[in-house]
């Protein structure tokens, strides 16, 4: 069975909802305009749906044409805000996301105001400053090179992103969705949709979790490298349509997907090299496996 592109989603505030695309620019960078919007509390921590679950509420959509990411909240006049503002200037503010600390550049203090009345609290919307030069943790893409120089070499390590928790891309497997939906299925549990796990590309064609087997994945003229299982914190309990925070999936996955990293669902991947291209939803890809 051919291995296929069957979602393709950008989600241009970190932990904000995201939007589910019919084909996408990507580079080493990611997708375009995945993560180039961050929220910080009052204390200058980032915030995401871990803390404040409402955030899955709020609905970017790109309007390209007229350069804005609008943003709709429950309640609330949509924000129009400049997606890339001619000669922007600021003071870079250094953000803490998890291990790396990417800078952000305020966008507005209309902008903090909306964020702050939709979400009950003091908050500021960051744009990525042009600044940045956050990168992916070296151990894992040499890892894998030294496991496999046979197949592409590693070109792209000095390739920056945005505010994603890690890594650039995020690929999931329709499959390994189902097989979990069952489980939930077995326990009487509600089953889940694949927008909870917040992936970048979602492949069709792929037997139950055989995403840990696949160590590259070649789509158009772009080379994956399957860098790191992704493992998973709390946010999948989160529900994408009511911000309800629940116990499921979590437990499930932690009963079905634990391992020594923790417990895992979806690959981290980083691009071989700073090609770009765009992908499209059905498109083929080829996977390269390490068995």
């Amino acid at each position: 069975m051919a291995v296929t592109i069957s979602g393709l989603y950008v989600y241009p505030i970190k932990s904000c909802a995201g939007i589910a695309l019919d084909s996408a620019t990507l580079g080493a960078f990611g997708l375009a305009w995945d993560r180039q919007f961050i929220l910080v509390d009052a204390a200058g921590a980032m915030m995401t749906q871990r803390t404040v679950a409402r955030m899955v509420l709020l609905q970017p959509t790109l309007n390209l044409e007229r350069n804005q990411l609008i943003v709709h909240a429950p309640g609330a006049h949509a924000l129009a805000v400049p997606l890339d503002p001619q000669g922007a200037e600021g003071k870079p503010v250094a953000v803490r996301v998890w291990e790396g600390q990417p800078l952000g550049l305020a966008v507005s203090a209309d902008a903090d105001q909306w964020f702050t009345q939709v979400l009950g609290q003091p908050c500021r919307l960051l744009r990525l400053h042009p600044q940045s030069q956050r990168r992916v943790r070296p151990e894992y893409p040499e890892s894998w090179q030294l496991r496999h120089q046979g197949w592409k070499p590693l070109n792209a390590q000095d390739q920056t992103f945005g505010f994603a928790d890690g890594f650039p891309f995020l690929f999931a497997n329709t499959a390994s969705l189902a097989s979990l939906n069952a489980a939930l299925a077995g326990k009487q549990q509600a089953p889940v949709t694949m927008i909870r796990f917040r992936p970048n590309i979602v492949l069709d064609g792929l037997p139950e979790y055989e995403e840990d087997y696949i160590f590259g994945l070649t789509a158009g003229k772009l080379n994956f490298a399957f860098v790191k299982p992704c493992t998973r914190c709390s946010i999948p309990n989160v529900d994408p349509a009511s911000a309800a925070v629940a116990d499921e999936p979590g437990i499930t996955l932690m009963q079905t997907r634990s391992a020594d990293l923790g417990v895992l669902f979806g690959v981290n991947a980083v691009l071989t090299d700073n090609t770009s291209d765009i992908l499209h939803v059905g498109q083929q890809v080829q996977p390269e496996y390490d068995f």
